[in-house]
């Protein structure tokens, strides 16, 4: 027979009410609610669902671009939000005309403006001339992109790159040229577990992010840059460039990166 004990310590043989003494028994713990488990956000076939980028046809877990991984649904380096459309600009305010005196649909009335006017000075004829606006200059059109049959990077080292606080430059890393053969190059850093092998790896220079930037070859020869990113950010010519923006190269652009690391563009 089964036996339970009261709050005041008597063995029972009822699970309600003590037995022994009537009191009414503690009831048992209820059982831990069941945890629902959601699985991660199934992947548009051949498309990232971070950042819209075409999935490639390797069959790759991750996104070139953001990271995204298709099987667990894990989000990359990139913050969605950083790929956001800017806020539209705030309408310009427009304050409407005074009202002439004399009526208010703005027209003033000859006799009122008259009587208004020195006493011995005569009324003139209201002016009829129509104001001609001086014409618009049509704004330049911007510089066509530069384009070329052939892209190549040269690669190198430049310790006068190195800012405070940085560690001191490689030795026997000499400069290096890759042909942009490929529509898209990733400028990052090799990482087996993460399977991520860009085209121009720059493991030497650990500022550098596993997918710090692209180089972009369009259909009609030209060549541009997108900052996908990075923690330690991209310059351009010596500015710094807005992530997820695509900018035209010319030929002897310099992108510099990382610590030291300084890549320069030529055409043809």
């Amino acid at each position: 027979m089964d036996s339970y004990t009261c709050p005041k310590g008597h063995i029972s043989t009822e699970p309600d009410f003590c037995s022994e003494c009537g009191t009414k028994m503690q009831a048992a713990p209820a059982a831990p609610a069941s945890v629902i488990v959601t699985a991660p956000p199934a992947a548009v076939a051949g498309k990232c669902p971070d950042c819209g980028a075409a999935r490639v046809a390797d069959g790759s877990n991750f996104c070139e671009v953001c990271g995204y991984n298709f099987s667990t649904g894990a989000h990359g380096e990139i913050p969605v939000a950083a790929a956001s459309s800017p806020a539209p600009a705030p309408a310009a305010k427009v304050t409407p005309p005074a009202s002439a005196p004399g009526g208010a649909g703005g027209f003033a009335c000859p006799a009122s403006q008259a009587s208004q006017q020195s006493p011995d000075r005569q009324p003139q004829a209201p002016s009829l001339t129509t104001a001609v606006s001086a014409p618009q200059t049509a704004a330049a059109p911007a510089a066509a992109p530069q384009t070329a049959a052939r892209w190549t990077i040269l690669i190198a080292v430049d310790p006068s790159l190195r800012e405070t606080g940085s560690p001191e430059p490689p030795a026997g890393v000499g400069p290096f040229t890759i042909h942009l053969d490929q529509p898209m190059s990733l400028i990052g850093r090799r990482s087996e577990s993460r399977a991520i092998f860009p085209e121009i790896p720059l493991n030497y220079d650990d500022a550098v992010s596993h997918r710090h930037a692209l180089l972009q070859r369009g259909a009609d020869g030209s060549l541009s840059l997108r900052d996908i990113g990075a923690s330690n950010g991209t310059r351009l010519n010596g500015k710094a460039v807005q992530p997820l923006v695509d900018i035209p190269m010319k030929d002897g652009d310099e992108i510099t990166l990382g610590h030291w690391t300084r890549i320069t563009v030529k055409a043809g």
